[in-house]
């Protein structure tokens, strides 16, 4: 066989898996190589023909004993050599197994039983006497027995296999080996190899979960925690479209939906587009990418054999690379594996050209029923790097599994096991997240919480495209026992875990802006709180809180309106607070009018802020310090002193204990001052007197 026969299914099933969404048919037909899409050559007939010829010598051997009478005897020569020789093939491949491994012996060893079982099927089909070989009994004997050895070596040396790609290599070569035994000219029965098959599943499960893990955390390290930016036209396609990136928001209603277990409405960009077509359309772009990758990975085949030219599941040989260069602008691949740098210079998610997939001539043109040329805008998403490569590993994981699939009839139901692969993959990816989290603890970078709560939303949205894949690939092959169970929970648990990572991510941001402010607000202690002139604008102090605020919650810009508007309720309230608790507190001894009426610039300065942030009622917020400083500034003053209703009417936030604490630390105002400006209010120290004792009766 020339071609994988598990690449073979997929692509004869395109329709199934959605495979054509992306591309044309005609240019999907056209991209894939003619060995591919066509029924195998007649190579191997043809070699077996040639055999018969390299027979003759046997054949008169065989007739000479016949014609003496001493048949017999040349039987149990025969079979004594032919036996001994299969039994020592056999026993040399076990030994070198146990030293090099089952990948770098199995595919030798299945070409010699192969071509053991050949010779003597066709040695049978061209002599004249009945049984003038082995018979069709003994035959199958020594079938049972070489599955067995294989068998043992499969079921004892599968931990010497470090890579899920190399045990579905392994896979196709089982597949070829059943092949043969159900060709008419063998006639012998495949269940033995199917046993094997379906005994690999554990092995493949937990390499899946291990290459997956480690894929992701190198995808995770490669990270800059820095907004992605597609610059060409082929980016975006196939790292940001190929994934639906482009067409999902994340929303307050998604996070309500997922909080109540509901599965989630995704906020599309284009109204017009309807749901199913853009999961499709991911879902298909996330199979053409896995099944290209598959393709165009430089692993050498693990052997060859003398009777067919085989080509495995990863390293097609040169007409896969035929393939991958049809979808591929560049000539090389980076894999995960390696320096960021490297990777990110080699662009590891490189994938179909944009010709291929719009069924264009030029790389300016973008895909649907008609037509239309246009020049590519560079554009810039909320999530980082890390999401397409995190979302290509998944997608390689689920289509592995599938990989691993065809054909292998004894495997069963493996709904829960691929479901469960998922969201392990999902945990991990979490666990990394949430360790770059605590790593630095409050010396975290804010655009790094920030960035990994919009990577952890951006997955959480993208996985109903992983899933919805997953749920076609388990009916295609008949796994629908307890679907609904299996994908309900794994759902459920997959969504929980990046909803809990956005939720710890969320909650740093909090805390690391509370820090910030806090360590802002201790620059008020350089705040001159008896000055002698008037003042001509906001304290420095109160300025460079605003402005850090300015800068910093540019970074909330991409998260959910709910989230981002409490972190400014927050902040504005932390300042507010910090601000009106300092004057109050025991540091602040002395305190004058002029100060007040600097605090007064600082709140038109902080008011200002809040109303150009665009989050509705946010100077509510400074209420009550707005108040404060209004009540102390206000000309009837005296008056508001004597009546609490008054007061409480026209200053609703300002608490009379909070009043009087600022009254006490308050050095009279001078006459010469207060005849300056209309704004100061004359409080002598006989007023100041008068007011603290009306208002100490209120409390």
């Amino acid at each position: 066989s020339r071609y994988s026969t598990s690449l073979l299914h997929i692509i004869n099933h395109k329709k199934i898996f959605n495979l054509t969404s992306w591309a044309k048919t005609t240019e999907f037909d056209a991209a894939v190589p003619q060995h591919f899409s066509v029924a195998p050559t007649t190579e191997g007939e043809e070699l077996v023909d040639s055999q018969l010829c390299a027979l003759a010598p046997l054949h008169k051997v065989l007739h000479l004993y016949a014609v003496l009478g001493d048949l017999n005897s040349y039987h149990e020569h025969y079979r004594s050599i032919r036996s001994v020789f299969l039994k020592d093939l056999l026993d040399r491949s076990e030994r070198i197994a146990n030293q090099n491994g089952l990948a770098q012996v199995l595919p030798r060893l299945i070409d010699q039983v192969v071509g053991f079982f050949t010779i003597e099927s066709a040695h049978r089909r061209c002599v004249e006497v009945a049984e003038g070989a082995f018979s069709y009994l003994e035959l199958a004997a020594l079938w049972d027995e070489a599955c067995g050895v294989i068998s043992k070596l499969c079921s004892s040396l599968s931990i010497t296999v470090t890579s899920p790609d190399v045990l579905i290599r392994i896979k196709e070569d089982l597949l070829l080996l059943i092949d043969v035994a159900t060709d008419d000219a063998y006639g012998f029965s495949p269940k033995p190899i199917f046993e094997i098959m379906r005994d690999l599943w554990d092995t493949f499960r937990g390499l899946q979960m291990t290459d997956v893990i480690s894929s992701c955390t190198d995808a995770l390290e490669m990270c800059a925690y820095q907004p992605y930016s597609a610059t060409t036209l082929q980016q975006f396609q196939t790292q940001v479209q190929a994934f639906q990136l482009d067409v999902i928001e994340v929303s307050d209603e998604d996070t309500g939906a997922r909080k109540n277990n509901r599965k989630p409405a995704l906020q599309l960009k284009d109204r017009e587009t309807k749901r199913e077509k853009s999961l499709q359309t991911g879902k298909a772009a996330a199979n053409l990418d896995a099944l290209e990758e598959e393709l165009s990975l430089s692993i050498s085949p693990m052997g060859s054999n003398p009777m067919t030219k085989r080509k495995s599941l990863v390293g097609v040989g040169n007409e896969a690379a035929k393939f991958a260069s049809t979808f591929e602008s560049s000539s090389g691949r980076a894999t995960i594996r390696g320096s960021a740098t490297e990777t990110m210079g080699k662009n590891p998610l490189s994938r179909p050209s944009p010709s291929l997939l719009n069924g264009s001539s030029g790389p300016g043109t973008v895909a649907g029923a008609d037509t239309v040329t246009t020049s590519f805008q560079p554009k810039t998403y909320p999530f980082s790097f890390a999401v397409p490569l995190l979302l290509r590993e998944l997608n390689l994981l689920i289509i592995r599994f599938f990989l691993f699939a065809v054909k292998n009839h004894d495997l069963g139901g493996r709904s829960e096991d691929i479901c469960m692969a998922i969201v392990s993959a999902f945990e991990a990816i979490c666990k990394s997240l949430r360790r770059e989290l605590n790593k630095d603890g409050i010396e975290t970078p804010l655009s790094k919480a920030c960035q990994i709560a919009i990577d952890g939303a951006s997955l959480m949205s993208a996985s109903d495209a992983l899933w919805l894949m997953v749920e076609h690939g388990l009916k295609h092959f008949h796994w629908t026992d307890h679907l609904d169970r299996h994908m309900t929970a794994a759902m459920d648990a997959a969504t929980t875990s990046l909803r809990q990572l956005v939720l710890a991510a969320q909650d740093l941001i909090f805390e690391l802006l509370s820090n910030k402010i806090d360590g802002l607000l201790e620059s008020l202690a350089f705040i001159n709180f008896v000055p002698e002139t008037m003042p001509d604008g906001p304290h420095e102090s109160v300025e460079a809180i605003v402005e850090f605020l300015k800068i910093t919650l540019l970074w909330l810009a991409h998260l959910p309106p709910s989230v981002r508007d409490a972190v400014h309720f927050t902040c504005c309230t932390r300042v507010a607070q910090g601000i009106l608790n300092y004057i109050l507190s025991p540091q602040v001894t002395k305190i004058n009018m002029l100060c007040i009426l600097a605090f007064d610039f600082d709140l038109k300065m902080l008011v200002n802020f809040s109303d150009n942030c665009g989050v509705p009622h946010l100077k509510q917020c400074f209420e009550e310090f707005h108040e404060m400083v209004r009540c102390l500034l206000h000309p009837n003053l005296t008056h508001y002193a004597d009546n609490q209703e008054l007061r409480q009417e026209h200053f609703p936030y300002t608490q009379t204990s909070k009043l009087v604490m600022v009254l006490e630390k308050m050095n009279p105002t001078s006459i010469f001052v207060s005849s300056g400006t209309s704004r100061v209010p004359v409080l002598d120290k006989n007023a100041l007197k008068t007011l603290l004792k009306k208002l100490k009766a209120q409390i």
